[in-house]
């Protein structure tokens, strides 16, 4: 056998593939295409994996949106969806990107789909449990092998496979290893998909100029999950999966929409039905521009208002560092490899994901409250990824500002609320009431202005001039539109 099966035999049992390889699975040169560089398509989303390997699925509240008309060229997002503001005129903000990107003159040229992931908990039975954690690890042994040719291919003869190839010798897989033929073939061309996209996400990174981030190996502990790409039916609470049969999950939510896809995901806390649906277009932005609020985010206080009022921050990570620092110190003390050491780490993980659910649970509804109060809500537009580089960088995770920021967009999105990222620079230092520039260090809190005498909380003041740059760039595109309008 050549090609990737080869690699499939050889690795079952191993940890590493590159250990196992045989110089008989390359490819002719001739009969493959180069990399396929592509990841940006027109009037699409082409989903892009981000590190660590992440599923194109968000949670209950992200939203993917997609622009079907094929009138610009969009960014591939995967997993942390972009917001795209279409009904503001010619020049809108995205709330996912540094700066602004041009769309074209008339709005309703293009229409804004909203995607949605409904994440309900899997209950299969001890019997359908030892089938899933069999095709996970028989998806993962694939990735791994697939991988590894087309490292080993592109060294030797400077040309990529395609994913196309892979899945043509997939078929031969299948046919020649009964261990492989038990499993759909919906069901490893998953983990094939996946390593495309992760290839389209290293391009894209390098094109863009960012840290590449090279496909990776995947161990054991690192491979958790498979989609069923439309072939699972779901009915009656129960996901009817191929050589399995049905399965149980919890809808304790009503799921609506169209399905789009089904993945499958086992986690810490049990195993995951996650169901993409498609929920249609977004709701026109019929919004009321005087009830707007801006949002000064920070440390000492989660985030003040406009208004004068303050979120506090409840701070999830730092109340429970003491717990999970004992439980890490009690792992450090196990033997590795042994059943203890693997007992004590199902332990830290779970209170990892006991922060992550609190953090979560607090962003969407601090976010839907503000939704449900305010038309328009501006935010400082932070570069996130730079300000976690200093001292401050675990209170600021802990934070957790960018997914709140998340959750807020894709709130407003389905609301038909306008969310606006404003630039932050000279947010404080500048005064709210006469415009003056007024210099202060990090450990003055009050702004007290020599020019017009105006004393408040130095959050207060940030956030006032934030809602004040939203309010101008959200007046100068709704005055845009109404101009575009008249001339056609």
């Amino acid at each position: 056998m050549s090609g990737i099966g080869a690699v499939v035999n050889a690795a079952v049992g191993h940890e590493r593939v590159a250990d196992v390889l045989p110089e008989t699975f390359l490819r002719d040169p001739f009969s493959v295409g180069d990399f396929d560089t592509g990841g940006e398509g027109r009037g699409r989303q082409a989903m892009v994996p981000t590190p660590g390997g992440d599923l194109p699925f968000g949670g209950d509240d992200h939203f993917v949106n997609r622009v079907t008309s094929g009138a610009f060229k969009l960014e591939p997002t995967f997993y942390e969806p972009r917001t795209i503001h279409a009904d503001l005129g010619s020049q809108n903000h995205c709330c996912r990107c540094k700066g602004y990107q041009r769309f074209p003159s008339r709005p309703e040229r293009h229409t804004i789909q909203m995607i949605r992931t409904y994440r309900y908990p899997l209950r299969p039975t001890k019997a359908q449990e030892a089938v899933l954690i069999t095709w996970i690890d028989r998806c993962r042994v694939l990735y791994n092998a697939a991988l590894e040719e087309r490292r080993t291919h592109y060294k030797r003869f400077g040309k990529g496979v395609t994913r196309y190839d892979q899945q043509k010798s997939l078929t031969i897989i299948r046919a020649e290893d009964p261990s492989y033929a038990e499993v759909p073939a919906v069901v490893l061309r998953s983990a094939l998909d996946r390593l495309d996209k992760a290839y389209k996400a290293f391009f894209r990174r390098v094109k863009a100029g960012e840290t590449p981030g090279y496909p990776r190996f995947k161990g054991k502990d690192r491979f958790d999950s498979f989609a069923l790409m439309g072939s699972a039916k779901i009915k009656n609470s129960k996901v009817h999966i191929l050589k399995i049969g049905p399965v149980k999950f919890h809808e304790y939510r009503p799921l609506k929409g169209k399905p789009l896809d089904v993945r499958i995901k086992r986690e810490t806390n049990g195993w995951f039905l996650l169901i993409q649906v498609d929920l249609g277009e977004s709701p026109p932005k019929n919004v009321d521009l005087s009830n707007s609020v801006g949002i000064d985010l920070g440390l000492k206080e989660f985030a003040v208002l406009s208004n004068g009022e303050a979120i506090s921050n409840p701070r999830f990570g730092r109340g429970a560092q003491e717990e999970l620092a004992k439980r890490q110190r009690v792992m450090a003390r196990r033997k590795r490899g042994s059943r203890s050491r693997a007992r004590a780490k199902v332990l830290v993980a779970k209170a990892h994901l006991h922060i992550k659910n609190q953090r979560l649970d607090f962003c969407r509804k601090t976010a839907k409250s503000l939704v449900d109060r305010f038309d328009v809500v501006s935010h400082e537009e932070l570069q996130i990824k730079n300000m976690v580089r200093g001292t401050l960088a675990r209170s600021i995770n802990d934070a957790a500002w960018g997914q709140f920021i998340q959750c807020l967009v894709s709130k407003a999105e389905e609301a038909g609320k306008l969310v606006i990222g404003v630039d932050p620079r000279g947010t404080t230092q500048e005064c709210s009431r006469c415009g003056g520039k007024v210099s202060k260090g990090l450990s003055q809190r009050t702004h007290d202005c020599p020019h017009c005498g105006l004393t408040l909380d130095r959050d207060h003041n940030a956030a006032l001039n934030i809602q004040r740059r939203g309010q101008v760039h959200t007046a100068k595109a709704f005055s845009n539109r109404q101009a575009m309008a008249g001339c056609t």
